[in-house]
């Protein structure tokens, strides 16, 4: 059971990168500055893996410290964000607006 304990960071990992996105991409429309989604997606991912490997592999944290409130925080955070960015498409467009109707729009 100890190795199946681990699992339980697959969903920080995961929220991790859904709101380390969001703020990436506010962060860009607030300073103008142009990036490719595909840029913003592998800079979440890494920040989120690092994050996680940083804090375990540190002694920061303990793998029982990742419970649900933490988990719901996250997830806070990214809904936030993206509530964030979709106001602020209108006012600050940019190319990745572009980029992803075109993911959309088959």
């Amino acid at each position: 059971m100890g190795a199946l304990h681990w699992l339980v960071v697959i969903p920080y990992y995961f929220f991790l990168a859904l709101a380390y996105l969001g703020l990436l991409m506010v962060g860009t429309r607030l300073l103008r500055i142009k990036a490719s989604i595909n840029t913003l997606v592998g800079i979440s991912i890494a920040i989120s893996f690092l994050d996680l490997v940083v804090l375990l592999g540190g002694g920061f944290l303990s793998i029982e410290s990742f419970t649900f409130l933490p988990l719901l925080g996250i997830f806070a955070v990214s809904l936030v964000c993206a509530a964030l960015d979709s106001l602020l498409e209108r006012r600050l467009p940019l190319p990745l607006d572009e980029e992803l109707a075109a993911i959309e729009q088959p």
